[in-house]
């Protein structure tokens, strides 16, 4: 019987100046390795399949000299095609990854915004 998979979402900062993220990769992927939950561990099988990917595919080898031979998230999200990749990830279902990014200048709203008008709230509001 084959094994269902689990989705897992990652979220990939890229980190400009202090604490300003100017982009994101989000990365998806069905896994049944349920090891592949933690980032640290589907990074390190990332990692393992880029490298195999770069040493022996035409297409991994163009985009390693095309980035200088410094692949990074962005390189693999901008290639399109994830398949090949895919099918090198031990514990990850054929064809389920994908790389989005998202960004640009950083506006006002951030994550630790205030989302209440504070000037429309009294303080006598309280649960009872």
């Amino acid at each position: 019987m084959k094994q269902l998979g689990q989705i897992v979402t990652f979220v990939i900062p890229r980190m400009e100046g202090i604490s300003k993220a100017h982009l994101v990769a989000i990365v998806h992927a069905t896994i049944y390795d349920m090891n592949l939950k933690s980032e640290n561990n589907f990074l390190a099988e990332l990692k393992k399949a880029c490298t195999e990917w770069v040493k022996t595919t035409d297409e991994g080898k163009r985009l390693w000299q095309d980035s200088s031979q410094d692949l990074n998230i962005g390189d693999i999200a901008q290639q399109g095609d994830l398949e090949e990749l895919s099918l090198l990830m031990d514990g990850v279902m054929d064809d389920s990854l994908s790389i989005e990014i998202y960004g640009g200048e950083p506006g006002d709203w951030m994550y630790d915004s205030l989302l209440v008008n504070q000037d429309e709230v009294t303080d006598e509001i309280y649960v009872d």
